[in-house]
């Protein structure tokens, strides 16, 4: 039996300019994952997203052809940017340089709809650069109904000013604690598309998640204590989602499984 063969090929613009080209080997249903494939390519020295270099943002358009070259489907463009965050002791660094976050509230996806349109939101990360802000929160937290808006806006704005900022994860108590196989079913699957969402914005450099989920009143009383318990739950739910980012939790600092995990 004949296994048909696919190839995925990849178009990167930069100011309307090609700039690169990628193309994968063979694929066929054998290479799917969980529904999904990928494939990847060496590109040396592209341009740095930055927060005094907003511009250097690419686009890339994806096809499917089948094994003859012959186009079967085209997704649409996709705006990204290569960046480097990481954390060292106390320390950020973007980019390999050391960093300090002056952080503030930004209300624009969970408020009215005029500031929740790109003009609202450029126009609100034009005021938090001029006051000397270089990273923003949302005040979601977490994504039960009616909680958040449109965001999508949001966070193209800050690409765009060069804003840095963490993205709100789903809150466990909106899922039960996450306490039975189908919550933790249901959480999971939100957060996996949440990220798949987001994860090309270079502004992002942070997850946060379940905001004072483990601090409460009494939260040193041992017959009290089962924060703990639900953090440890959604650490081990969520580690098999790719995320690549900090996430922030509160209020207690962890390590775990390589991945740093701080408030």
């Amino acid at each position: 039996m004949t296994v048909q063969q696919f190839a995925l090929a990849a178009t990167v613009s930069y100011g309307g300019r090609v700039v690169q080209r990628f193309r994968s080997a063979g694929l066929s249903r054998a290479n799917l994952k969980d529904g999904r494939v990928s494939f990847s390519a060496s590109w040396e020295n592209p341009l740095l997203w930055d927060t005094d270099t907003p511009e250097n943002m690419y686009q890339v358009a994806v096809t499917l052809s089948d094994g003859n070259g012959k186009l079967l489907d085209k997704f649409l463009p996709i705006q990204f940017g290569f960046r480097e965050f990481w954390i060292d002791g106390r320390d950020f660094y973007l980019n390999g340089s050391r960093i300090h976050l002056r952080a503030r509230l930004l209300k624009n996806s969970v408020t009215m709809a005029d500031k929740a349109d790109i003009e609202g939101c450029r126009t609100s990360c034009r005021y938090l650069k001029e006051y000397g802000y270089n990273f923003f929160l949302t005040p979601n937290y977490g994504f039960a109904p009616g909680e958040v808006g449109y965001m999508d806006a949001l966070y193209a704005a800050a690409d765009e000013s060069g804003l840095l900022c963490s993205f709100s994860l789903p809150h466990s108590a909106a899922f039960g604690w996450l306490d039975t196989p189908e919550q933790q079913a249901r959480y999971k699957k939100l957060t996996d598309w949440l990220i798949r969402r987001v994860q090309n914005h270079p502004s992002i450099i942070m997850y946060a998640a379940n905001h004072n989920a483990t601090g409460y009143a009494g939260d040193e009383d041992p017959l009290k204590m089962d924060g703990a318990r639900h953090w440890f739950l959604w650490v081990i739910l969520t580690s098999s989602i790719p995320r690549g980012r900090s996430i922030i939790t509160t209020p207690e600092i962890w390590e775990l499984s390589s991945r740093l995990i701080f408030t």
